[in-house]
């Protein structure tokens, strides 16, 4: 599942319905929503979720470091313009990647797969209970 987060409710169906072609399941927020979905949200129960988009609203530097406290769920911010200082800061906040819009939705699934490939170097097992072994990458 990918996870929207946007304040433009018109965004966020666009990329569900995208993302839906491409045989990914999507849920969308409102800032203020995805911020309560989150905190309430148990760290296994977030390993369903592949990826979140985060659409151009004001709070998302916030929003990312507070995903990237919790978990590391590979995280893209989207732009809706070049804007240098503003990409920099989102990478220092702890975006995984930063992409300017119009974006395809299979290329964003690329990347997500990129940033989890990177990821499974450093992170072999999502999780472990007395001798049984969840891997993250299909085993």
């Amino acid at each position: 599942m990918i996870v929207v987060v946007d304040s433009r409710l018109d965004v966020c169906e666009a990329f569900k319905t995208t993302l839906g072609r491409e045989g990914y399941a999507a849920i969308s927020f409102d800032p203020e929503d995805f911020i309560g979905w989150f905190q309430s949200s148990q760290e296994l129960d977030l390993a369903a979720v592949e990826g979140i988009l985060l659409g151009d609203f004001e709070s998302r530097e916030i929003l990312a470091r507070s995903i990237k406290s919790k978990v590391q769920i590979p995280a893209i911010a989207l732009n809706d313009f070049n804007n240098l200082d503003g990409t920099l800061k989102l990478y220092k906040a702890g975006m995984d990647d930063v992409v300017r819009k119009p974006v395809h939705a299979k290329e964003l699934i690329a990347r997500f797969d990129a940033i989890k490939r990177r990821g499974t170097e450093s992170h072999s097992s999502l999780w472990s209970v007395d001798g049984l072994v969840v891997y993250g990458d299909g085993r």
